[in-house]
C-alpha cells in the first residue's frame, strides 16, 4: 500500500522528483469567453482550476464558441521565503493552444493539450502578481485531440477546453535540480539529472545505505537486487543533493521481454513468463470529463482494477497526471501507454472496412499532412520523455486503429532506440506493420479465434470484449446505450464474461496469446460497456467472478511447457 512518508501527497503534481517548495495555484479563476484576441477589461465569471470548462465540476459547464477565447486571470503572492534563485511555473495540462503571461509580460506559447509545460518566472515576480493565460480551443484534428469531438456520441466524448491539470509554483537554489529521467532493466538503473555541478545520490541496497557522486548521470547496479512486479511492486527511495538543493525521487529494477517459450513467442517479466490481464482505461470522469474530482480518484480507479484481478492498464489515447502514474508504479500495475492520435478520422476507412477483416493497407494510402505527421512524431516522443521514467510504463502504442495513421518505420525505429527498455504496439488493431514488437489485434464482433500459427512476435489481443450493460440511476444524461454486445442483467453480464474468458481466451493463451485488454474499467457517456458505471457508484461483475477469471488466467499460463 501507498507509504505516506515516502511520497508526497496526491497533491504533489510531479511524484518522481519532489522537494518541499510547492505552491499550488488551483482554485478559483477569474474567467471570460471572448472573441477578440485583447485581453477583455472585464472577466465575469468564475471556474475552479483544474477543471475544463465544459465540467460541472468547473462551476461553468460552458464550451467555448467557434473562435471564441478563453481568458483565464489569477492574482497571487508567493508564501513567505517561497522566492529562492529560481521560480518556475508549471501548467499541467492546457487544451490546446495557450499563451501565457506575468504582470503583462508574455511568457510564450505552448499547442497541444496533453503535456505539460514550464516557464522560469523569476525575473518577472513581484510582491502581488496577476497570471493570465489566453487560450483557443478550435479542436483541431492536425493537433493530438484523443477521443475529443464537438458532436459528442457513441465512440466519441464531449471535448475539454482551457486548463485541465494543476497550475502550481516551485523554487530552488541557483544549482537546482530541474528535472530527472530513469532508465532501468532488471539489473541496474540510470539516472540522468539537469543541473549544474556535482550531484550526491543516496538510497538503500539490502541494509546498505549507499551514496554515490557523479555529475549530470550514474548507473546504479544494487547488489541486493530486489525486482519489481505487479506481486511485488517494490521501489528505491532516493534522495539527490547538490550543493544548495535537495529532492526525492525512487526508482526500479524490472525488464518485460519477448523470449520465445514453449516454441511460441512469450512475454517475460523479470525473465519469467507473465500474461497481461489488462483493462482498457480512458480516464474519463462524470463531473470533471478529463480531470477526476480529485487525484485520490486516480488511486481509487488503479485500487478497484487491482482487487478484481488486472495487472495491466491501457491508458488509452490520454496522458494523465503524472500522479496516476505514480500510484500505478506504487501498487503494481503494469501500463501501457497510447500516444495521442491526431489527423482526420474516417469511419469508412478506419472501423467499417478493418472490422470486416480489411486490416492491410499500402503504405501511400496511410496519409496525413507533413505538418500533422511532425507534430504527431513531436508530441509522442516528447509524451514518452515525460512519462518513461515510471517503472509501471513497460508498453506503448503508436497508433491506434488506424487513426491518423501513417508509416511506422521511421518513428518506431526512433522511439525504440531512445527507449530500448519498452515493447511498441506500433499498430493496434490493424493496419499492420513489421515495425512493431506485436501481433496486434481488436476482436470484438466475433469470438477470439487462437489461429496464430507460425507468429514470430507476441500476440496482443489489444481490445476485445466491450459487452455493454447499463445500470438505471447510472447513465449519461444522453439516455443512449453504446457497446458491443447488450446484457439486460449483472447475472448476464457475469456469464458472457466468464465465458469469453474461460471459452476462448484460456485456450489462446497456450496458442501463443500474451496479453489481454479488455474493454473498459468503466463507462464513459454513452459508452455502457464499463466494469464500472460512469460514476462509478456500481461494480458490474462481483469480485469473486473476476477472481476467478484471474485464477484461470494463470492456470492457463502455468500449463505452458518450455
Amino acid at each position: 500500500m501507498r507509504h505516506a512518508s515516502l511520497f508526497p501527497p496526491l497533491s504533489y503534481p510531479r511524484p518522481l522528483l519532489w522537494r518541499d517548495s510547492f505552491f499550488s495555484l488551483d482554485g478559483e479563476w477569474e474567467l471570460a469567453f471572448s472573441a477578440n484576441a485583447k485581453e477583455p477589461a472585464v472577466f465575469p465569471l468564475r471556474v475552479t482550476v483544474p477543471f475544463p470548462v465544459e465540467s460541472a465540476l468547473s462551476g461553468v459547464g460552458k464550451a467555448p464558441e467557434a473562435g471564441e477565447f478563453l481568458y483565464y486571470r489569477k492574482s497571487f503572492s508567493l508564501p513567505d521565503g517561497f522566492c529562492l534563485a529560481t521560480t518556475v511555473l508549471h501548467f499541467t495540462a492546457v487544451d490546446q493552444v495557450a499563451e501565457v503571461f506575468l504582470n503583462g509580460t508574455s511568457l510564450g506559447c505552448h499547442t497541444g493539450g496533453y503535456l505539460p509545460f514550464s516557464f522560469d518566472v523569476t525575473a518577472l515576480l513581484q510582491e502581488e502578481n496577476v497570471l493570465t493565460l489566453r487560450v483557443s480551443d478550435p479542436l483541431d484534428t492536425s493537433l493530438p485531440y484523443g477521443k475529443q469531438r464537438k458532436k459528442r456520441g457513441g465512440m466519441w466524448y464531449t471535448p475539454f477546453s482551457g486548463i485541465w491539470g494543476t497550475v502550481w509554483l516551485e523554487s530552488f537554489p541557483e544549482d537546482g535540480i530541474r528535472g530527472i529521467a530513469v532508465t532501468s532493466d532488471d539489473k541496474s538503473v540510470t539516472l540522468s539529472v539537469d543541473t549544474e555541478g556535482p550531484v550526491t545520490l543516496s538510497y538503500t541496497d539490502g541494509e546498505e545505505e549507499k551514496t554515490l557522486s557523479f555529475e549530470k548521470s550514474v548507473t546504479v547496479t544494487p547488489h541486493h537486487p530486489h525486482l519489481w512486479s505487479p506481486d511485488d511492486p517494490y521501489l528505491y527511495h532516493a534522495t539527490l543533493k547538490t550543493k544548495d538543493d535537495e529532492a526525492r525521487t525512487y526508482f526500479a529494477l524490472r525488464s518485460l521481454k519477448a523470449e520465445e517459450i514453449g516454441g511460441k513467442s512469450r512475454l517475460t517479466l523479470n525473465g519469467k513468463p507473465i500474461f497481461l490481464h489488462g483493462v482498457l482505461d480512458q480516464g474519463y470522469f462524470r463531473d470533471g470529463i478529463s480531470t477526476p474530482a480529485s487525484p485520490e480518484e486516480y488511486e481509487k480507479d488503479v485500487l478497484r482494477m487491482k482487487s478484481l484481478g488486472f495487472n495491466m492498464l491501457r491508458k488509452h489515447i490520454k496522458v494523465e497526471s503524472a500522479v496516476y502514474y505514480s500510484l500505478c508504479d506504487r501498487y503494481g500495475m503494469i501500463v501501457c501507454q497510447d500516444a495521442v492520435n491526431n489527423g482526420e478520422y474516417s469511419f469508412l476507412w478506419q472501423t467499417a472496412l478493418p472490422t470486416v477483416g480489411m486490416k492491410r493497407l499500402p503504405t501511400f494510402l496511410l496519409f496525413k499532412s507533413k505538418e500533422a505527421k511532425e507534430f504527431f512524431a513531436a508530441h509522442t516522443e516528447e509524451t514518452l520523455d515525460h512519462l518513461a521514467s515510471h517503472p509501471s510504463l513497460l508498453l506503448f502504442t503508436v497508433f491506434n486503429e488506424g487513426w491518423g495513421q501513417s508509416d511506422p518505420k521511421p518513428l518506431y525505429t526512433r522511439l525504440k532506440a531512445k527507449h530500448p527498455h519498452l515493447l511498441f504496439d506500433s499498430a493496434s488493431g490493424w493496419f499492420r506493420t513489421s515495425h512493431t514488437d506485436f501481433k496486434s489485434d481488436h476482436v470484438y464482433f466475433k469470438p477470439v479465434r487462437a489461429r496464430y500459427g507460425a507468429v514470430k512476435k507476441p500476440v496482443f489481443l489489444s481490445e476485445f470484449g466491450g459487452y455493454s450493460l447499463p445500470i438505471a440511476g447510472h447513465t449519461f444524461p444522453s439516455g443512449k446505450n453504446y457497446g458491443y454486445t447488450v446484457c439486460t442483467s449483472r447475472e448476464e453480464f457475469e456469464k458472457r464474461l466468464t465465458r469469453l474468458y474461460l471459452s476462448e481466451v484460456c485456450p489462446a493463451i497456450k496458442k501463443g496469446l500474451s496479453a489481454a485488454v479488455y474493454t473498459q474499467l468503466s463507462d464513459v457517456e454513452d459508452e455502457t460497456n464499463g466494469l464500472y458505471t460512469y460514476d462509478r457508484e456500481v461494480q458490474k461483475a462481483d469480485t469473486d467472478v473476476m477472481l476467478h477469471i484471474k485464477k484461470e488466467l494463470d492456470a492457463a499460463l502455468a500449463a505452458i511447457k518450455e
